[in-house]
């Protein structure tokens, strides 16, 4: 197996959480998490098990596991500040497993941003 040395542009995932609880805002974007990004993980755990990669198959195990118990945008914390945290770990990557992990990352990203918006009240 061909393992590149790890090299993904950092994102550095800004979490902040938005504690504004507003109808279905909140779930949805818990529910967003888990369709975008359970997916995403889901085939990155593959990989890394045809690869013999235990240590990080187990890692990322847990973080899906966390996302899929997420109900509300606190829940999220856990499995994006994770995700957020794989370069520091020192892991190394194949370049297929690379290259799930910048998509994971650019979503996380993406869910990160739209928790930090500001919630607009409607009147």
């Amino acid at each position: 197996m061909e393992t590149s040395s790890f090299r993904w542009r950092y994102h550095a995932v800004k979490f902040k959480i938005n504690i504004a609880f507003v109808g279905n805002g909140v779930m949805r974007i818990a529910t967003e998490a888990r369709n975008e990004i359970g997916p995403l993980l889901d085939q990155l755990i593959r990989q890394l098990d045809v690869e013999g990669s235990a240590t990080q198959r187990s890692f990322f195990a847990r973080i899906r596991r966390s996302l899929q118990h997420a109900r509300h945008d606190v829940d999220l914390a856990t499995p994006i500040l994770e995700l957020s945290t794989t370069p520091m770990v020192g892991f190394r990557f194949s370049n297929d497993a690379d290259a799930l992990i910048n998509r994971i990352l650019e979503k996380a990203e993406q869910l990160a941003d739209e928790l930090e918006t500001p919630v607009q009240d409607i009147h």
